[in-house]
């Protein structure tokens, strides 16, 4: 096997009419073309003008003729969105995807001459019908999080060719299939693409990571068609090193090496593949990894920079790290496929992943079989991971346009809240074929038929998004309706609030100065919302820009705060987990991030943090304001999600001059109700704090967590 880097030497230009029978001729003169970079996208490469396309690119490169035992094949790793390949004014074929690598047979080109010239036309449609999109893009192509003039189009990822025997590995994919302490057992399915009938062996080793000591081995000779051919093999590891999420335990990795071979021992082909063994069940939306309950707490996490190829594995790691430093045990990839590295840093990191298909809110009917090929190809690509928790097919099938939720008009929010309840294509038709692909293709994970669908007489809902104190209402409804209806928070996917970024990054965006700010770029470019801003927090109440970002990073760190301790209190009755939304920015932006584009927390960090610590000591959240001497009467909890239980605990809770003591102890990953704190309001109008702190038997201090009280 050998690979061939083309990554030197692009030019590109648009594909106007006039190019449109000649771009692809070896003869054409493209000494006027731009020079440019691929890997890269347009929107971020200078010269290239940034619209859906089409473009043009060229290359020529020298290769040694490859023998008549050998074949051949252009390789793209990451394309958005549509591409046609030429190479030495032979058509090869047209591939699409944009997360999918697209391969075209290029084995008669090679074969005839040593110089060549390749060219590819890629286009990325902007979707005008956002009700009925056609292409396969997720957030890229629609969403309230990125900026909308944005087109993600371009050749994202490397270009290469790759040289094999007469047959080649077109996919191979490894599965954990059971596992315990004694003994794991993997399902290897291998794709192998032939040129002829014939008969060929192949060998699979795995390995530790690090040490390289052989856990297990096979080869098995197999009889090939011409096209491709599936073959699916079993591997057993005895006294297996099991993978853990970070909060359970070590992270171990297995490295399978597959390769393919002629009966004479000539190499082929081969691939590896990175792994861990564990399994992770998701049964109504409480999480157990190789056998351990664990209650989620979790964010989405947009993509790690808004064009994918500048997404570093280091800014990746990062995320991941950020992530673990919150205290949280997933990221939510929120309508979008990441890069490579975000994968392997999360196996390494031991933070889990849910991994969402890039569908979000309305697609066309005819997108249907696409959807499904791809939804295959993405767990033949992506599904060795063992952080990928489990895989969504859609987010939130809306049958509605959606261009600023914050304006729409009462009919125009009462039709979307009747989407996320009533029957249609997407719902109906689209969601179950995807799931059924998915859990044809990967029977060890759960797979989410749509996020977002809250419950209804026909459907009994998944995942829900909850946007009290936001889109509805204030966050103290969440309380109300999570009393009423438990069944909202089984598992809570979105909630959050939209808080502004320093006020350098702002400034870096050009918003004006205070109190003059330039509301409508920031709601055009920069995600923004700010009738909803200033309805939870008044700009009018505040003297300066500093002032009114940290007002507005309070609310969200308050909101979410609220969110997380009422869904830990109800820890697996019935809630399992959650997904805030979200983690981080891809770009400048004010949306409901807990950290800005520069990856600067905002203070709902802290928050999150804080709300998300494996112990916390909480109280039932105070109302809103108190009369002077008015009873104030709260229920206090202790939240444990360690897997130990915590006994002879002492538990402090003060308000002004009134301190109360309680004792008890909290069961290994559970819950406990401390006691009931009633106390009078202070005297005086003011704002007061409620004091809580528990500590050991030893007095060494284990979680502290406070409240305003508001007396007037």
């Amino acid at each position: 096997m050998q690979t061939v880097a083309l990554d030197h030497g692009w030019r590109v230009r648009e594909r106007t009419d006039d190019l449109a029978t000649t771009y692809w001729r070896s003869d054409l003169d493209d000494s006027d073309w731009a020079d440019t970079v691929v890997p890269g996208q347009w929107a971020t490469t200078p010269g290239i003008a940034p619209g859906g396309g089409p473009k043009a690119y060229r290359l020529g490169f020298s290769l040694p003729p490859i023998g008549r035992d050998r074949r051949a094949r252009v390789r793209a790793r990451g394309v958005f969105y549509y591409a046609h390949y030429w190479l030495d004014d032979a058509y090869l074929g047209d591939r699409h995807g944009y997360f999918l690598p697209h391969e075209v047979d290029a084995t008669a080109a090679l074969r005839a001459s040593g110089d060549h010239v390749l060219a590819i036309e890629v286009e990325c449609p902007t979707q005008t019908d956002r009700t009925a999109k056609t292409i396969v893009t997720g957030v890229f192509s629609h969403w309230d999080a990125i900026d909308p003039e944005f087109n993600p189009g371009g050749i994202w990822q490397p270009v290469d060719v790759v040289v094999t025997g007469p047959a080649y590995l077109a996919y191979t994919t490894v599965q954990c299939r059971k596992v315990s302490p004694a003994a794991a057992r993997l399902a290897v399915r291998i794709g192998i693409d032939s040129d002829a009938e014939r008969r060929c062996r192949v060998e699979l080793t795995l390995r530790e990571a690090g040490s390289g000591d052989v856990a297990d081995a096979r080869t098995q000779e197999v009889d090939l068609v011409e096209g491709v051919t599936g073959v699916e093999l079993a591997l057993a590891v005895s006294q297996p090193r099991l993978w853990w999420p970070h909060k359970l335990g070590d992270q171990p990795l297995y490295v399978l090496e597959a390769t393919l071979t002629g009966l004479d021992g000539e190499q082929w082909d081969r691939a590896e593949r990175t792994t861990g063994l564990r399994e992770l069940t998701v049964d109504d939306w409480t999480f157990s990894v190789n056998g351990e309950r664990m209650f989620v707490r979790g964010a989405n996490h947009a993509p790690t920079r808004m064009a994918l190829v500048d997404a570093s594995a280091e800014a990746s790691l990062a995320d991941v790290r950020l992530a673990k430093d919150a205290n949280l045990d997933l990221l939510r990839v929120h309508a979008h496929v990441a890069q490579d590295h975000l994968y392997d840093a999360a196996d390494r990191e031991g933070l889990l992943l849910w991994q969402d298909f890039p569908l979000q809110w309305g697609y066309s009917r005819r997108i249907r079989k696409d959807a499904v090929a791809q939804a295959r190809e993405l767990v033949r690509t992506r599904g060795h991971h063992p952080s990928i928790a489990l895989w969504c097919c859609h987010n939130e099938p809306l049958a509605v346009e959606i261009t600023d939720v914050a304006e729409m008009s009462g009919w125009q929010a009462a039709r979307a809240a009747a989407s996320l309840l009533a029957p249609s294509w997407n719902k109906n038709r689209l969601d179950p074929a995807l799931r059924r692909a998915f859990e044809d293709e990967d029977p060890t994970r759960f797979c989410d038929e749509k996020s977002g669908e809250l419950p209804s007489p026909w459907s009994g809902g998944t995942d829900t998004h909850m946007y009290c104190g936001w889109y509805v209402g204030e966050m103290r409804h969440f309380g109300r309706l999570a009393g009423s209806f438990p069944a909202l928070t089984r598992f809570v996917s979105e909630f959050g609030a939209q808080a502004l970024p320093r006020t350098e990054l702002l400034e870096a965006m050009g918003c004006g100065q205070w109190p003059d700010i330039d509301w409508d770029l920031l709601s055009e470019r920069h995600s923004a919302q700010p009738s909803l801003l200033h309805r939870y927090v008044d700009p009018d109440d505040h003297g300066d820009l500093a002032s009114y970002v940290d007002a507005t990073q309070r609310y969200q760190g308050e909101l979410l705060k609220y969110h997380i301790e009422l869904l830990r209190r109800s820890k697996y009755a019935p809630t399992g987990g959650f997904a805030l939304f979200q983690f981080a920015d891809a770009y400048p932006a004010v949306t409901w991030s807990i950290l800005d584009a520069d990856r600067e927390p905002k203070l709902g960090y802290r928050y999150v943090r804080d709300a998300c610590a494996d112990v916390i000591v909480c109280a039932q959240w105070p109302a809103a304001t108190y009369a002077p001497g008015e009873q104030v009467a709260l229920d206090l909890y202790v939240v444990s999600d360690l897997r130990r239980p915590l006994h002879d605990l002492e538990l402090e809770a003060s308000l002004g001059a009134s301190t109360h003591r309680y004792r008890g102890e909290v069961d290994a990953d559970s819950t406990a109700h401390a006691g009931r704190f009633t106390a009078p309001a202070p005297p005086a109008p003011g704002t007061y704090r409620l004091e809580l702190s528990l500590c050991d038997s030893g007095g060494s201090a284990l979680a502290t967590n406070s409240y305003d009280v508001e007396v007037g």
